[in-house]
């Protein structure tokens, strides 16, 4: 059933199908992770507030670099003890969170992501690559959008070697290095170095993102999964390797 929320917006910024379907799948998600904030709050004696801020993925939340469209929702969780929470509260923490999203900022910006990688440089160091599914609702790892993939990808090494010469490291972290047709887009070294992130930080889209298909709904059978005993189906991997595998990888050979 969808929520009241989406036609307002439909109404508001004529939202395609493909919109629609993204914004109920985040809704959804949201509420879901308002499910896993109680029982890690139950698990770890923490109030329902901090256990929210734990897993919600709102890194704005999770840093306590509280922008002011969070404040009303930060005050409102504050005061909800553990024990008050029930289906209602949850629908409208969920919305709130919601509407307060880039997901739901891009929409009234109309814009439109068009690349899946992108990346960022720490201190001249090192190379974080990052994912995300800028295609919906084709799939980003088949057929032609994989070679597009592959063609941002000798993109990034180009920019990156002419740009920032100094970096020696690759590395990154999530879910979808569990996938090997996405870990076959990195150098092999990466992989030798594949690791479950020691620390869990819930609120990290490399845990949430595995819950999602390429076209925008959810996986109905892995979040099942989940709910049985809590524990994330897909593990966040780390991994890393020298800089230079990623040009031999993607830039021509002189």
């Amino acid at each position: 059933m969808m929520n009241k929320f989406i036609p307002d917006l439909d109404k508001k910024y004529k939202l395609n199908k493909i919109e629609k379907r993204r914004l109920n799948s985040e809704l959804k998600l949201l509420k879901l992770k308002l499910e896993f904030s109680i029982h890690i709050a139950k698990k770890e004696k923490l109030s329902f507030h901090n256990a929210v801020i734990k897993c919600v993925g709102v890194r704005e939340l999770a840093e306590k670099k509280i922008k002011k469209e969070y404040k009303p929702i930060i005050n409102y969780l504050k005061q909800i003890k553990l024990k008050e929470v029930n289906k209602a509260r949850i629908n409208k923490i969920a919305l709130e969170l919601l509407i307060t999203s880039p997901l739901v900022k891009n929409i009234r910006k109309h814009k439109k992501e068009t690349k899946c990688f992108r990346y960022e440089v720490y201190k001249n160091k090192s190379m974080m690559i990052h994912f995300k599914n800028a295609v919906v609702p084709k799939n980003p790892l088949k057929g032609k959008e994989l070679e597009n993939r592959k063609e941002e990808l000798r993109k990034i090494a180009k920019e990156l070697k002419k740009k920032h010469p100094d970096v020696k490291k690759l590395w990154g972290s999530s879910w979808i290095r569990n996938i090997k047709i996405y870990s076959d887009l990195l150098p092999k070294e990466c992989k030798k170095n594949s690791k479950p992130e020691k620390k869990i930080k819930f609120y990290h889209g490399g845990y949430w993102g595995q819950f999602y298909k390429y076209n925008g709904c959810l996986n109905k059978k892995r979040i099942k999964q989940f709910k049985q005993k809590w524990k994330f189906p897909l593990k966040n991997l780390t991994e890393q390797c020298h800089i230079k595998y990623f040009y031999d990888m993607y830039l021509p050979k002189k």
